[in-house]
């Protein structure tokens, strides 16, 4: 196939330059953003289906929304340094099978690699500080990511479907586990760490491999059916002299509760409910 440059239309705001549009998507294949260009501006490259390789310029700060949405050949994306937010679905059904993150990168929009079905490891700065909605969701060839140590959620669906997970730290820092955020993953045991107030709504529903989960004392909320259609779940370590408490909280799961002492990390006194 010919190697065709996408032809860019550049506009200015408040004095900077974004691209915002590429004029020859239906055969454009690579993309190089020139300095001075400092954002891809909402849908840019939307549906370009030739586009398989970007590489940014080093001044590059934001990537909008939908920005490369549906770009199915795209396999290779070289970010600036400098970048600072990747919008919502900016790289979502791409064909990207790794991608760096840059160390200054604060926030990763809405459903940004949803349906990037190649991706297999993700490594997320401790620069980001939120993560969104349906962020990897149906990423079902990802195996392995690292998480910053400062995040506080991880959202609604942001691993939904995911089932080649099984490799994932779940940061000191967590605060909450919001609904189906681990939903049809493969994981095999969880650890939620000391911090974890709230658990949402199905948040680990249909893990059929899960067998073993770690819940802290922090614990306050437990919502709806969070280990639903786990086949395989054996044991749930709970804090000790909280049986009462997950009894009504984990109905139906009581047979699985073994109580432990405060520490996770320990191992569990086999005081088997």
């Amino acid at each position: 196939m010919e190697e065709v440059p996408a032809q860019l239309e550049i506009e200015t705001i408040n004095g900077k330059q974004i691209v915002r549009r590429c004029l020859n998507p239906e055969i454009a294949t690579y993309v190089t953003i020139p300095s001075p260009i400092v954002g891809i501006g909402d849908g840019a490259f939307i549906y370009n289906k030739q586009l398989h390789s970007v590489v940014m310029n080093p001044e590059m700060e934001v990537i909008g929304r939908h920005a490369f949405e549906g770009c199915v050949s795209l396999t290779m994306v070289q970010l600036s340094h400098n970048l600072r937010s990747i919008g919502e679905a900016a790289f979502e059904d791409c064909a990207l099978k790794e991608i760096q993150l840059p160390p200054n990168l604060k926030e990763i929009g809405d459903s940004a690699f949803a349906f990037c079905k190649q991706i297999e490891s993700i490594h997320i700065p401790d620069s980001v500080e939120t993560i969104g909605k349906f962020c990897f969701e149906n990423c079902s060839a990802l195996r392995k990511v690292h998480l910053p140590d400062t995040l506080k959620i991880i959202n609604v669906h942001t691993f939904l479907e995911c089932i080649s997970l099984t490799d994932i730290n779940l940061p000191q820092s967590l605060e909450a586990i919001e609904e189906l955020a681990f939903g049809k993953t493969g994981l095999m045991k969880v650890i939620i760490p000391e911090g974890v107030k709230r658990l949402g709504s199905h948040a680990f529903a249909v893990c059929k491999y899960l067998e073993e989960v770690t819940i802290p004392n922090s614990v306050e909320k437990v919502i709806d059916d969070i280990f639903i259609y786990c086949n395989r779940l054996r044991t749930i370590y709970i804090p000790k002299g909280t049986t009462p408490w997950f009894e009504v909280m984990l109905e139906g799961h009581e047979n699985q509760f073994v109580e432990q002492d405060n520490s996770v990390t320990k191992t569990p006194e086999q005081t088997k409910f």
